[in-house]
């Protein structure tokens, strides 16, 4: 959250916290719960949009939810400018992220683009929040 070198300080922060604690423990949900630990023990209100994952190709006990890939499906991840969002006279919100992202199409970077394009579309304003998405198209085994 924010800008400047506090906010470079934070990210580089929760990076390396959270990869550390991955590395250590081999489980996503127990890395995330410590990155959160190591956050609230800092001065300040320091937040951060955080996205941990673990793919696999076989097997796996991630309780936290199963999600079954076939090929060519995409997973979108996302920070919390893209929903907040100022548009004239509402955020771009869940909802429109939802129908953007299934109204695209094409490669991964063709479908970041469209959704960049219809982001810049929407929005209105001076105020303007970091947009960060990444999209990764499973390629199957």
């Amino acid at each position: 959250m924010g800008q400047g070198p506090e906010a470079a300080t934070l990210s580089a922060l929760a990076r390396y916290t959270l990869r550390a604690a991955a590395e250590l423990t081999g489980d996503p949900a127990r890395a995330v719960a410590h990155l959160n630990a190591v956050l609230r023990g800092q001065p300040g209100l320091p937040l951060c949009t955080v996205v941990c994952a673990r793919l696999e190709e076989r097997g796996g006990d991630w309780t936290a939810c199963d999600v079954e890939l076939r090929r060519g499906d995409v997973l979108a991840f996302y920070t919390d400018g893209v929903l907040d969002a100022v548009g004239a006279g509402d955020r771009f919100g869940e909802a429109r992220l939802r129908a953007a992202l299934a109204g695209l199409g094409g490669t991964v970077e063709e479908r970041v683009a469209g959704l960049a394009e219809r982001l810049e579309a929407f929005r209105a304003g001076e105020r303007r929040d970091d947009l960060t998405v990444l999209m990764l198209e499973y390629g199957g085994s």
